[in-house]
């Protein structure tokens, strides 16, 4: 399925036309939530939580992929 869309730009414009015009956007709101996130109470729990256990010797490898990123969530709204 290719994704198209107008804009006020050009009309009709192609998948990476999209992807181009909407991209900064994005990383816009990713950066804010990512700051959000850092400024947070909770980014400080998140820390202190994972020291703990790192020093407890639990091994955060298997689960890099499945720790939820706030920053993507904020994107999302």
């Amino acid at each position: 399925m290719q994704l198209e869309t107008t804009n006020s730009f050009s009309g009709q414009a192609t998948s990476e036309q999209f992807i181009y015009y909407i991209y900064p956007e994005l990383q816009g709101s990713l950066l804010k939530g990512w700051q959000e996130f850092n400024r947070s109470e909770i980014a400080d729990l998140y820390s202190k939580f994972f020291e703990f256990i790192l020093a407890a010797g639990f091994d955060e490898s298997e689960y890099r992929k499945v720790i939820p990123n706030p920053a993507y969530d904020n994107a999302a709204n």
